[in-house]
């Protein structure tokens, strides 16, 4: 249809702009300039029937009053001139057509007017349907009940009844505001189904649209009004009825009960001012003193600081004490304390809770370590030895607040390895909780029981809460009344700062008189009950924030608040009112939380924005919300369900989730769930929320429980499983559902969102965050016309189509402009909306100025940051000054700008426009010369300029963060201020400047520095840039921590990097290079007097460094940390070493230090602990302890002397050298505090030691340290560990050992670990049985250890062995009972082993085991899950052996192997195969590449055992030489998905009767050519196969092509099409087919390196470079017949008549490759194939045909063959049949 003229009409001096869009769309006009229009998209059909029509006092007759609901296009005119009469006010424009004879079709846009009427649009809707009355009867009950509430509010109720009666009424009143959503629903509905019409009809159809005070009329020849169905209406009709027949009856019982009842009409009211502003309940911010706990709090910190602590691995320290009695803010105390912090390396604080997830809390201790929650670990042991790794040589406290689980206590001692273990001794935990078994579960060798406070300290602490000051005097009668109040709390502190914010809010006695004299005193059980003291304070509360608060009962205990999506769910629920037209409800819900945090009721947790509620306070919401909120959980008995609304369910405690999703089942709970469910009135149900993991049998019980829920307003759950039909199969019919929050139970799940989520019309929030890029959304999320909020990653805001009519969206993150419409730029239009940031992709795809000047961007108020991004501009569009049309709004913060090609915008060069502008981000504007006149943009603070070529200087202005990348021409910076041009500078960052000659580092006078210059800079970067030579000193300021300088050519270093470490501990590093010719590191290198808090310092590769300023570092008094590497002249000169008494740890390597300086260097460092020498080789000899410090006079360089001091500080010795020898008689036994020792390559140093020893060996010495925990040591020797009393040794390893000739571990007692490797002479192990603790045991390359006994080996859970050429047997018959995983790899002449009671082991590995002739203990695999065997013969027969002597006795015996990896075919007999009833993968090897002689096939024997295999999931066949087809038993594995043959050449065909249906992907590598082809040409999937599926092949050789064939996804989530071509193998993909009717809703996507790019429907081709990538094609739309083509090299129109075999002038092929049909059936299941799959390119090489006349000919009848068999699966295999002619 033709553009429309636009009509300017003037509204009250101010020019309105009325618009007419295309077609249908006229309906919908869009009046300029006014932000609150909403658009409704049917026509109100109440317009009709109204007398008159007011605006601004003129009154004129409504044409439309006496008119049927649809319309003749003769009274169209009429309306048209009637509405346009001279009369009329001046407001009213007529939109014409350019046709005047077309004025039936003209579109009139009447704004600013007045209804005569004061009906909602409900009202009014209801009554065009026939339920006008119905709903003006419910309207008036509903309206009755809430006035009867509001009298109620406030009261002291003291009759049961009524109070019985008033929650009854307050559900009535929920039962009206959902039979109103309902009714709402279908009102919606009718506006989009309406939509949707007016969407699919014709262009040239009849209408006329008025559009009248913001609402739309539609009229046709039709009849679209919206209505119900009979049924519907007539149910809906009944139920009103019935319902206001209850109401009504009940208003009247409470009315008179109310008359009857004498009330206290003294409301609990009061002044709004008189509220505090301090959060007092955050943790943080209250415990500034602790009032009485001093004694406690002392005795604590002193066991954990006391030397009894410090010699052990690990102490469990408990607080223990009623709810609210104060342990945490005791634990808070000491956690904080400085004593505490200096003793501890690391203070952790971790929540616990109800349930003890051990996987859990480790990931919150890795986050709170390393930042790092490690999701992508999926094995228990691995994140605890990650945990120990983060922990190792760190001494912990951690504190584990509220812990309630006392039974599982295997599990608290497997989490507590990587405290045992770390290597240090004194590790803490303060466990708080109220239940002394837990403390007892814990092993707590100190209790800390708490009670009530002292009278005197609890009265300090309430006048602190009630009065603001422990010390008020004023206020004698309130303090008299106040001690009263206190003597009823019972010294608890939660009910002293709960009642007395209550108290403070009004300080007069009559209030205060009202709270002691509360009957709710009256319920206090004992005297530790405090709950009804904090129900006090719940009752004063407004009754607005009873219900908010009364309302988080559902949520778990000790559950995480996030703010905004509580507020978000109060919204949905309707706590929080819509009705002020100038606050946002999220504001005012916002509003709500502030206050109860004030009240005390919620706890705040700086720096983290999650808030947490007191178990105390969440069992009060518990209590004042029972008659309405149920919580399934333990099933404990409950009382009437008549009221309950909201509904929890928590599985934590019922199902263990594993790290790869899998659920145990629970029987039990399921059954009980679903007998305690079904009593639960549904139909009323509000709340649904599901916390925790969930098997299959649960969420199948779970969705038939669901099908009466209509009235629900709000679900959150956890999704375990991906597609959301599985655990809500009905969410369509959740027609009141507000809120909708799913979150992953397990990192990676790809949830599937089904398309009927686009049906609930009143969804305000869709939450699913917490997925990532890969969820699959419905195509028609935009029908979900009222919401609000999209919580979801960028990308899946992008991919929204026409998101234009979501008019109410608060968040759009990413929006991808493209051709189609769906996909305009005019789909922000309207969005007025949207606040926070925006980020506008693909702009290269605008045309015009004003094509994105209906963005409409200047109108988004609420907007705070935009990006513009455009990629490869084409340069026709770089003169259009398209980036003009995209004029943000004035209040914009953040603005990024990157691949414009065009000319700075004049919006941007304007001073006085982005006013508010603070950050400007331009990237790749590759022809800006100039930048915007900064200096004028008054609050910007921020600028980036990243790849930038033409700008070659830079204004500084007052900015605080300066980033420049890739400026090639950049040459100076511009100081726009006189006086300190940088003084608020506080971020700088160079990188890839390489013409930037002067850096904003300037000197005043020649040699002075002006430190003034940056007071406040923090970071300083320069990387990559070429041209400073005399950088300053560093650091130029006290603020500036963060200094990474690298590769700036500088004379001075390559890397130079200043940071903070773990937040606190300030570290520099210095690395020069071996060509670097510093030779000084002194006061013109380091600025000494900054660096007074640096803790870390490592100086690295200076080869011509002859001076360090010792003097400058020993003043250094923070410094922990002192490390020299490559070094090699440092020392030479030095007459004097000094360093700070503070370094804790000292590392030289490669260094030319001598033994004389190292020792008068530990001589003044009294509390050093971790020494690290290596390869230093001006140190010969060590000594230990020789003389008192003071004697030291040896002369000789060489000699390292650890002083007498070192002995009792060091924790950890490394010590690596090729010459070193001991020098000293008595080892190193001396040590009382070493905790490891490391050393290598020592071959001199271990012999030496024992040889000085010889003559004074004896019974109370010992050569090694007892206190020593971890022992790595290289070139052991055979007497050391007999000579050594190692009682706390728990690792040991062994390496590089070639003399050692026997190990003796009889000193060992307490061993973990133990790891001999190398060790070529080593014949025994002798004392084994000793540690009877060792739990990991690994031996690897001892050649001639003949013999290994584990029979005393109880605790073994890992056991390695590899490389024992001498071992002949391996016997563990009885003692590995705990044994996990069992490797035994390269032993060539072990013939026998003995497992016999192994029922714990889970893996086991047997590999190039040649001689391996007998296995026993197959029997008690009973836990096997994952078996490799290969070269290994004999372990087969074995097993056949075992399995059939089981079958012979008659006992059923199965192993749960999931896992099987095996090279001998023969274990497919029926007796092994029987046993395998769980086997998910397996991998079958043949004898290709190995010497064997056998012969590799498949047997009929062995087909039928393969038979009995059907849980398998994927099977391998991999390097078959003599197996030439596959079995035909594979088409009856039902689970099969994977099928993967690689290496064999003699299998040429598949299995004729065909695959399994559920066979998913199939790899075939390096297998026969003629099979390649098979799959490549002549199947692709076979037909048997559903969309689901995909075929991978590759082949040898120069020739290698690789295709992947599959099925193409729907966008409801089926797999997706793909075609993977080779390296280097240029495809093009045209899409001009797209164009044909039948093949609209196609769209080819491009994948590559996680970025897409999308061809739009029939516009233009798209080029890429494929290399190893994906060209998917996704179905967008369902059209009656979609099609996708795709060829290797191109696509033409598909309506050209020229030869296939012709080319075009530009040699371009015309004519088709291939085609991959899709046949779907109109609002069906959407049912395709894969008709072909292309080649390499056109002219027909590797075997394919020229294109000619036969290519033609198969081109028409693939055509034919789609358009003629009925659209169904037949065509699709009739085209893919025809299509071989490729």
């Amino acid at each position: 249809m033709e553009e429309s003229k636009i009509k300017e009409n003037a509204i009250g001096g101010s020019t309105m702009k009325l618009k007419a869009q295309d077609g249908w769309k006229a309906a919908k006009a869009v009046v300029m300039g006014m932000d609150r229009l909403k658009p409704y998209p049917y026509p109100p059909t109440y317009l009709f029937g109204l007398e008159e029509i007011h605006f601004e006092g003129i009154k004129c007759e409504n044409p439309l009053r006496n008119q049927p609901r649809g319309l003749s296009s003769g009274m169209e005119r009429v309306v048209t001139q009637s509405l346009s009469h001279q009369s009329h006010p001046p407001c009213i424009g007529v939109v014409y057509l350019d046709d005047p004879t077309e004025m039936d079709k003209a579109a009139v846009v009447v704004a600013g007017i007045g209804v005569k009427d004061d009906r909602t649009e409900l009202q009014l809707w209801a009554s065009a349907v026939g339920l006008g009355g119905k709903v003006q009867v419910l309207t008036a009950a509903r309206r009755r009940i809430g006035s009867l509430l509001s009298e109620a509010e406030g009261k002291e109720i003291q009759n049961k009844a009524l109070e019985l009666r008033l929650r009854e009424a307050s559900h009535q009143a929920c039962l009206s505001d959902g039979l109103l959503g309902e009714l709402e629903y279908y009102r919606i509905q009718g506006e989009v189904e309406l939509d949707e019409l007016q969407d699919d009809a014709d262009a040239n159809a009849d209408m006329t649209v008025p559009h009248i005070a913001g609402t739309m009329i539609q009229a046709t020849n039709t009849r679209l009004v919206p209505h119900l169905e009979i049924t519907e209406k007539d149910n809906i009709s009944c139920e009103i009825s019935e319902h206001v027949k209850q109401c009504s009856r009940m208003i009247d019982d409470i009315g008179m009960a109310l008359e009857l009842e004498k009330l206290d009409r003294q409301m609990l009211q009061f002044s709004q001012n008189s509220r505090t502003d301090a959060r007092e309940m955050s943790y943080f911010s209250t415990e500034r003193k602790i009032y009485g706990r001093n004694g406690e709090r002392d005795l604590i910190i002193s066991k954990l600081t006391s030397e009894e602590s410090n010699m052990q691995n690990l102490s469990v320290l408990a607080i223990v004490g009623n709810g609210g009695v104060g342990k945490t803010a005791l634990a808070r105390i000491v956690y904080k304390d400085p004593a505490v912090s200096e003793h501890f390396d690391k203070v952790l604080w971790l929540y616990v809770s109800v349930y003890f997830n051990a996987v859990k809390i480790a990931r919150e201790l890795l986050e709170l370590l390393h930042g790092d929650r490690y999701e992508n670990v999926t094995d228990f042991n691995e994140l605890l030895n990650i945990l120990g790794y983060e922990m190792k040589s760190k001494r912990v406290l951690l504190v584990m607040d509220d812990m309630w689980e006392d039974s599982k206590k295997e599990k608290w001692d497997e989490f507590l390895t990587p405290l045992i273990t770390n290597g240090v001794k004194g590790n803490m935990i303060i466990v708080t909780t109220r239940k002394s078994s837990v403390a007892r579960m814990t092993g707590a060798t100190h209790d800390i029981n708490l009670d009530g406070l002292e009278p005197e300290d609890f009265w300090c602490l309430f006048k602190e809460c009630a009065f603001g000051d422990e010390n008020h005097i004023g206020h004698r009668k309130l303090q008299r009344i106040g001690r009263k109040i206190a003597v009823k709390l019972k010294g608890y502190p939660l009910a002293a700062k709960s009642v007395g914010k209550l108290l403070k809010r009004k300080l007069d006695d009559e209030h205060w008189t009202r709270v002691l004299d509360n009957t709710e005193w009256k319920n206090q059980k004992d005297d530790n009950d405090i709950i009804p003291a904090l129900k006090i304070s719940y009752n004063y509360l407004p009754k607005h924030l009873q219900k908010c608060f009364s309302y988080c009962s559902v949520f778990p205990k000790n559950h995480r608040y996030d703010e905004k999506r509580l507020v978000h769910i109060w919204i949905a629920q309707g706590f929080v009112p819509f009705t002020d037209q100038c606050t946002r409800a999220e504001e005012i819900g916002s509003k709500y939380l502030a206050d109860l945090i004030d009240w005390g009721f919620f706890l705040s947790e700086p720096p983290r924005s999650s808030l947490l509620m007191h178990d105390l306070v969440h069992d009060l919401a518990q209590i004042v919300s029972s008659h309405e909120s149920f919580t399934i959980e333990d099933f404990k008995p409950a009382g009437d369900f008549q009221l309950i609304r909201h509904v929890s369910i928590i599985t934590e405690s019922a199902y263990y989730g594993q790290f790869d999703g899998t659920v145990e089942p629970n029987e039990n709970f399921m059954q009980e769930f679903a007998k305690t469910f079904c009593t639960l009135p549904q139909k009323n149900i509000s709340t649904l929320m599901l916390f925790g993991a969930h098997d299959l049998s649960f969420a199948d019980t779970f969705h038939h429980q669901l099908n009466e829920m209509r009235a629900v307003r709000v679900v959150k759950m956890e999704v375990v499983y991906p597609d959301l039909n599985i655990l809500i199969p009905n969410i369509s019919g959740f027609i009141n559902l507000r809120y909708l929050e799913l979150s992953s139970f397990y990192r990676g799940l790809k949830l599937q969102l089904p398309e009927a989520i686009c049906k609930l019309y009143q969804l305000h929030v869709l939450d699913i965050s917490s997925f990532n890029a890969t969820t699959i959304l419905p195509k028609g999320l935009n029908k979900l016309v009222n919401l609000r909020h999209f919580m979801a990653r960028e990308e899946l805001h992008a991919q929204i189509a026409s998101v234009g009519r979501l008019i109410f969206l608060q968040e759009l993150m990413a929006f991808d402009v493209r051709k189609e419409s769906d996909f305009s730029i005019a789909q922000l239009e309207i969005l007025n909306g949207i606040r926070g940031s925006i980020s506008i992709y693909n702009l290269q795809n605008l045309e015009s100025q004003e094509e994105a000047s209906k963005a409409r961007l200047r109108s988004k108020l609420q907007l705070n940051s935009l990006r513009l991004s455009w990629f490869d501009m084409p340069k026709s569009l770089s003169s259009l000054n398209i980036i003009e049309g995209l004029e943000p709004p004035t209040c914009i913060k953040k603005l990024q700008i990157d691949g414009y090609n065009g000319s700075a915008p004049s919006w941007l060069s304007n001073s006085f426009y982005l006013t508010s502008l603070q950050s400007l981000h331009l990237e790749k504007c590759k022809y800006w010369s100039a930048l915007p006149p900064l200096p004028q943009l008054q609050e910007l603070q921020e600028l980036h300029l990243i790849n930038m070529p033409h700008i070659t200087s830079i204004p500084i202005g007052r900015l605080k963060i300066l980033e420049l990348r890739n400026m090639p021409r950049l040459r100076r910076f511009v100081e726009t201020e006189r006086d300190q041009p940088y003084k608020n500078l506080e971020v700088v960052e160079l990188q890839e400047c390489y013409h930037l000659m002067d850096l904003p580092f300037q000197l005043s006078t020649p040699g002075t520095l002006t430190e003034h210059l940056f007071p406040r800079l923090q970071r300083f970067q320069i990387r990559d840039c070429h041209r400073y030579y005399n950088l300053p000193p560093f650091p130029l300021a006290d603020t500036l921590t963060d200094i990474d300088i690298w590769n700036a050519y500088s004379d001075y270093y390559i890397l130079f990097r200043l940071s903070l470490t773990d937040g606190s501990r300030l570290c520099l590093e210095m690395e020069g290079e071996k060509s670097n010719s510093l030779q000084a590191i002194d006061e013109k290198i380091l600025r000494f007097s900054k660096l007074k808090d640096l803790q870390e310092l490592e100086i690295r590769c200076y080869p011509c460094v002859k001076y360090l300023a010792w003097e400058e570092l020993r003043k250094m008094t923070s410094l922990k940390r002192f490390k020299v590497e490559d070094c090699t002249i440092l020392f030479s000169n030095c007459l004097k070493l000094c360093l700070p008494s503070s370094v804790q740890e000292m590392e030289f390597d490669r260094c030319d230090i001598t033994g004389k300086q190292l020792s008068e260097l530990m001589l003044n460092l009294p509390l050093l602990q971790i020494l690290k020498v290596h390869y230093c080789k001006n140190i010969t000899s060590l000594a230990v302890g020789m003389f008192a410090d003071e004697q030291y006079c040896s002369t000789e360089e060489g000699l390292w002397h650890i002083p007498p001091s070192g002995l009792v500080t060091l924790e950890k010795l490394q010590i690596s050298f090729s010459d070193i020898i001991f020098r000293t008689k008595n080892g190193l036994g001396g040590f009382s505090s070493l905790k490891e020792i490391d050393t290598r390559k020592c071959p001199m140093l271990l012999s030496s030691m024992v040889s000085e020893a010889e003559s004074v060996v004896s019974n109370c010495c010992s050569l090694l340290p007892p206190s020593i925990l971890k022992l790595n040591i290289s070139d052991m020797v055979d007497r050391l560990l007999p000579w050594s009393k190692l009682s706390s040794l728990a690792e040991l390893h062994i390496f590089r050992s070639p003399l050692l000739e026997y190990l003796d571990v009889r000193s060992c007692t307490v061993l973990q670990q133990l790891n001999i490797e190398d060790c070529y002479m080593l014949q025994t192990i002798r004392g084994l049985q000793i540690p009877t603790s060792l739990a990991k045991l690994k031996i690897v390359t001892c050649p001639k250890l003949a013999s290994l006994q584990l029979d005393a080996c109880t605790s073994l859970k890992t056991l390695i062995v590899e490389g024992c050429d001498s071992l002949c047997t391996l016997d563990g018959s009885h003692s590995l009972a705990s044994v996990k995983e069992v490797s035994i790899y390269k032993n060539p002449v072990l013939a026998s082993v003995e497992l016999h009671s192994c029922h714990a082991l889970e893996k086991l590995s047997i590999r190039d085991c040649p001689a391996l002739a007998s296995w026993k203990g197959f029997r008690s695999l009973t836990g096997i899950l994952s078996l490799k065997v290969l070269n290994s013969p004999g372990f087969v027969p074995s097993w056949q052996s075992a399995a059939q002597q089981i079958e012979e006795e008659g006992h059923e015996f199965t192993m749960p192997l999931k896992h099987l990896d095996i090279d001998d075919n023969e274990f497919l007999s029926m007796p092994i195969c029987r046993q395998l009833t769980s086997l998910q993968d397996l991998t079958i090897r043949g004898v290709l590449h190995t010497p064997s002689d056998k012969i590799d096939i498949l047997t009929d024997n062995h087909k039928a055992a393969l038979l009995l295999l059907a849980s398998l999931e994927e099977l391998i066949l991999s390097g078959f030489e003599h197996l030439e087809s596959l079995p035909s038993e594979i088409r009856h594995f039902p689970l099969l998905k994977t099928l993967k043959i690689r290496h064999c050449p003699r299998i040429t065909s598949l299995p004729e009767e065909g695959m399994p249906s559920s066979l998913q992907e199939m790899d075939i590598y390096r297998c026969s050519s003629e099979l390649t082809e098979l799959c490549r040409v002549t199947h692709g999937p076979p037909a048997s196969w559903d969309n689901r599926n995909s075929c991978h092949l590759e082949s040898g050789g120069s020739q290698a092509r690789g295709v992947i064939c599959t099925g193409l996804r729907h966008e409801s989530g089926r797999r997706c099409g793909q075609i993977k071509r080779s390296p280097s193998r240029s495809v093009r993909i045209g899409c001009s087919l797209l164009s044909h009717p039948d093949l609209r809703g196609w769209v080819l996507r491009a994948r590559r390196q996680g970025h897409t790019a999308v061809s739009p429907r029939g516009l233009y081709p798209l080029r890429w470079n494929l290399d190893r990538d994906v060209v998917c094609a996704d179905w967008l739309e369902g059209d009656d017949v979609a099609c996708a083509v795709l060829t290797g090299m191109e696509l033409v129109d598909q309506q050209s008549t020229e030869d296939p075999g012709h080319r075009s002038d530009d040699g371009r092929c015309r004519g088709v490759s291939f085609l991959c049909s899709v046949a779907t059936q109109r609002k069906g299941t959407a049912r395709r194939e894969l008709a072909g799959v292309g080649r390499d390119d056109v002219s027909g090489h590797h075997g394919a045909p020229a294109c000619g006349g036969g290519g033609r000919e198969a081109h028409d009848e693939l055509i034919s063959g789609v358009h003629g068999a009925g659209k169904g699966l037949d065509a699709a295999a009739a085209a893919r049949s025809r299509a071989r002619w490729w």
